[in-house]
């Protein structure tokens, strides 16, 4: 299938990640049942797929398209992102394109990817499902997954064509959906991977450049060849609302509290779990999953009470409770009664993290017996 071309635009930044991440593959890992994505040469990546159907979810939903801004039809989406129809060989070519994501840096032998300082490396995750009987980790419902951390950068490029005034798709908005799409990525309101709804998956584009190169005359072309795409700094459209309410609340724990490392310890056999910040500090991690399990088993509790009815002893022949699916999300396993499954709720829990904080060095005496000295652990 041929596409005819007038321009061609070109987006390149990075994709910063605000929080941890989890981009799932197929592949087998000793170290989790969900490993993240990596190419042939063993770097973390990004699939394009993901960004793409990112992208597409959020323009869908959130886009505005055209000079006069109006919300997006399904035919405008289909046009821009292209589409297959299912049982048929009726098709549509995307005109835009986003390539794999590649963690910036080069692996090293232990798996691990200098991107500068630190290096970033795969952390596990645990998780658990939470009886609503009891209000502790049920048996057999353990399952652990890879997330990168928060600080983890991305080489992004999006290509996107315009088509002459004669072809089938010449009145396609293509510029304005782009610079709608890059703004939202800019302004950090497109999530990307798996449980976002519980804290994972916050990125922005940083250092993001535009080029606009002509395609469809013989000296555009050859200049292009020649030179290559000249890029420009690129302006965000201005951030709108996102009618989302944000609660932010600091707290100490009044009993000791602890989410156990999936990595056990040298010294210890349980490990508190940590995160690295942005300075390369180590700082105690409870994650949104944790956050928003216990509150979900608290939430049922309270429905379930208020009806006068009782929790059922297998979890599996649960009823949904249409309240708490709402807020949580229903599994893409369950039929609700009033949501469908794979619904996603309309809460969202972030990670938390320790005020207080040691430097990496300290740590690592803290996990290992031979290191000397026995700093305190980070709290706050």
């Amino acid at each position: 299938m041929t596409l005819a071309l007038a321009r061609r635009l070109e987006v390149r930044g990075t994709l910063v990640c605000r929080s941890a991440l989890s981009i799932g593959t197929w592949d087998e890992s000793p170290f989790a049942d969900i490993a993240v994505a990596r190419d042939g040469t063993g770097r973390f990546v990004v699939p394009g797929t993901s960004l793409a159907g990112a992208l597409r979810s959020w323009y869908g939903q959130h886009g505005r398209y055209g000079p006069h801004g109006r919300h997006p039809s399904e035919e405008d989406v289909r046009n821009l992102f292209g589409y297959v129809a299912e049982g048929s060989q009726q098709a549509l070519v995307s005109l835009i394109r986003i390539d794999d994501a590649p963690v910036e840096g080069s692996p090293a032998a232990d798996g691990s990817v200098d991107g500068g300082s630190p290096a970033v490396t795969a952390q596990v995750r645990d998780g658990v499902r939470i009886d609503p009987r009891t209000g502790s980790a049920m048996a057999g419902f353990l399952f652990s997954r890879e997330v990168l951390p928060a600080g983890t950068r991305f080489a992004f490029r999006l290509t996107a064509d315009v088509q002459p005034p004669t072809a089938p798709r010449a009145h396609v908005e293509v510029g304005a959906a782009v610079r709608d799409l890059v703004s939202a990525l800019v302004h950090g309101a497109v999530d990307l991977g798996g449980r976002t709804s519980q804290g994972l998956g916050r990125v922005v584009l940083e250092d993001a450049t535009i080029s606009d190169s002509d395609l469809g005359s013989r000296d555009g072309l050859l200049t292009w060849l020649r030179n290559g795409p000249v890029p420009v700094p690129f302006v965000p459209a201005p951030r709108r609302g996102t009618g989302r309410l944000d609660i932010e609340i600091s707290w100490r724990p009044r009993r000791a509290v602890l989410v156990r490392d999936a990595e056990p310890g040298t010294a210890v056999n349980a490990l508190p779990l940590t995160a690295r910040d942005a300075r390369g500090d180590i700082r105690l991690l409870i994650p949104g999953s944790s956050i928003t399990r216990a509150f979900r088993a608290h939430a049922e509790r309270i429905v379930l009470t208020l009806s006068e009815r009782d929790a059922p002893i297998d979890v599996r022949t649960r009823e949904v409770l249409p309240a708490v699916a709402a807020l949580f999300g229903t599994g893409p396993g369950t039929e609700g009664q009033e949501l469908a499954a794979g619904y996603r709720g309309i809460l969202r829990i972030e990670d938390c993290h320790s005020t207080g904080f040691v430097t990496s060095g300290e740590w690592e005496s803290v996990r290992s017996p031979s290191a000397t000295g026995s700093p305190s652990a980070p709290g706050g």
